[in-house]
């Protein structure tokens, strides 16, 4: 959904999915994590881009508890907007 200075209403605006070769997400970037298959505990936790080598990412996640660590750009997804609790 784009915004615009004049909203016309939600019944006009429009959402896509753009694939991963269409963004680059910067340092600092808020991301949830999926499709981890050797470690499935970090599949939907909420983390930050920290540094990138190659087609990895050190990720810092919210939850202080777990460790930051390096996640293929595969399985990371830029967060656009945070879960209410209920959707958890």
């Amino acid at each position: 959904i784009c915004p615009t200075s004049t909203p016309i209403g939600l019944e006009y605006e429009k959402s896509c999915l753009v694939g991963p070769t269409y963004y680059r997400p910067i340092l600092g970037t808020p991301i949830i994590c999926h499709g981890m298959e050797d470690t499935p505990h970090l599949n939907g936790k909420i983390g930050e881009l920290r540094r990138q080598v190659k087609s990895w990412f050190e990720v810092y996640f919210e939850d202080k508890d777990i460790e930051p660590c390096i996640v293929r750009s595969r399985n990371v997804r830029i967060l656009f907007e945070i879960p209410d609790n209920e959707d958890k």
